[in-house]
């Protein structure tokens, strides 16, 4: 426990750093998310840049987004003020809108209608919905913020429709590559110099020689067109076993693209998973290998054990730690890497909305992208190191005996 516990303590700060960087860098760089060729007037510019708080120091800015803050004071003339971190003024006259369209006084503020958990812990708790917290809520209590380039749509919004049609073909594609492509490494390296291992090798490797631009329009005019028109003349010009309508020219078995149902998702699973299956291929030959080679194998085979009892209980574990090694690294290529599935099959997802925030100089939403990548990689990570202990005996954590 005291290691889970010194590893997760690490894993936080990390995400700190890590977004402390991405933060400042993205505010300190060149250009914004109001500039263009028409910038707005002085006037409106400020009043913007004071909404999205970026009238505050870097410092406050970060702690803003991290934490949140209660309000801002509002001046007599009509821009925020003094910045109220933990709680609203007992005086104060609320917007819960956090628009700036309403008549404000000298003690009105501007605040979020609710943060995202109290709405959630809200179907538990009772309370009186005029007191719930009235808060900038800040990502710790799940909040992504303002778009800054689309007015009143909220970052949370993108994440919540871009990461699921992302992960619909992510996750596919990486079971699709793990339990295709460590028993072919295991095969390649057991037959090693061999046909076999030659064979396994060489096509794992096609997804890694053929780029996803390339394997995918291929993959569809092979499975979306050719084969559903061989389909077409077999069960319906032949066989005559289904009729179609004058308009409906294709069978559309294997569809193209566009999200829908799980057949929806068969090729760009098997475009991305491809790509994956190389890289799985060469890293799990690769301990195989190695497993093979120790000692301890030796003795196994000296003692009459049969091969398939050898590879399960010998070969296996410290076999797969390169590929589980490789875990933490391929989140972050499907969830960047995803934009040309997505262009080539018309998905929705996660990796257009991390370019065009990049390209908009939407910083809360490139935030917001950025966060769900670092938590990916970070987390996953997180448990590679928790489950070594677990696949190698031999390794051990500081302070114990060896």
């Amino acid at each position: 426990m005291a290691y889970v516990f010194r590893r997760f303590s690490q894993m936080l700060i990390l995400v700190i750093i890590a977004l402390a960087a991405v933060f400042s860098t993205q505010r300190l760089a060149p250009g914004g998310p109001f500039d263009g060729e028409k910038p707005p007037p002085p006037e409106i510019l400020a009043n913007l840049r004071a909404y999205y708080d970026m009238d505050l120091g870097m410092p406050a800015q970060f702690m803003g987004y991290l934490f949140g803050m209660a309000a801002r004071d509002v001046d007599e003339t009509g821009r925020p003020g003094r910045v109220h971190w933990f709680s609203v003024p007992d005086d104060a006259k609320v917007s819960i809108t956090g628009s700036t369209d309403v008549t404000l006084g000298e003690s009105d503020v501007l605040v979020r209608k609710w943060c995202p958990w109290d709405e959630w812990l809200g179907r538990w708790v009772k309370s009186d919905p005029d007191r719930r917290p009235l808060r900038k809520c800040g990502i710790v209590r799940g909040d992504f913020g303002l778009s800054m380039t689309k007015r009143n749509i909220y970052v949370n919004d993108y994440v919540r429709d871009g990461l699921p049609g992302t992960l619909k073909y992510a996750v596919p594609s990486l079971l699709f590559a793990l339990f295709l492509g460590v028993p072919m490494g295991f095969l390649a390296a057991y037959f090693q110099n061999t046909r076999v291992d030659f064979a396994m090798v060489s096509v794992g490797m096609i997804g890694t020689i053929i780029p996803n631009l390339v394997m995918g329009p291929i993959l569809i005019y092979l499975l979306a067109i050719q084969l559903d028109g061989f389909f077409h003349w077999l069960f319906v010009d032949y066989l005559d076993w289904i009729e179609l309508s004058r308009r409906q020219r294709t069978l559309n078995l294997i569809p193209s693209g566009k999200s829908g149902g799980p057949i929806h998702y068969l090729l760009p699973t098997l475009v991305l998973g491809t790509a994956l299956l190389g890289r799985i291929v060469r890293l799990s030959r690769a301990g195989a290998l190695e497993a093979l080679r120790s000692n301890y194998v030796r003795t196994a085979r000296s003692k009459g054990l049969p091969n398939w009892l050898i590879l399960f209980r010998h070969v296996l574990k410290p076999g797969i730690l390169p590929v589980v090694t490789y875990l933490g690294p391929v989140s972050a290529v499907i969830l960047t890497g995803s934009l040309v599935i997505e262009f080539t099959f018309s998905l929705p997802g996660l990796g257009s909305q991390f370019i065009s925030a990049a390209t908009d100089r939407d910083y809360t939403l490139l935030m917001g992208t950025t966060v769900i990548l670092l938590v990916f990689v970070i987390v996953l990570n997180f448990i590679v190191d928790l489950l070594y202990t677990w696949l190698d005996p031999r390794i051990r954590t500081e302070g114990s005996p060896t």
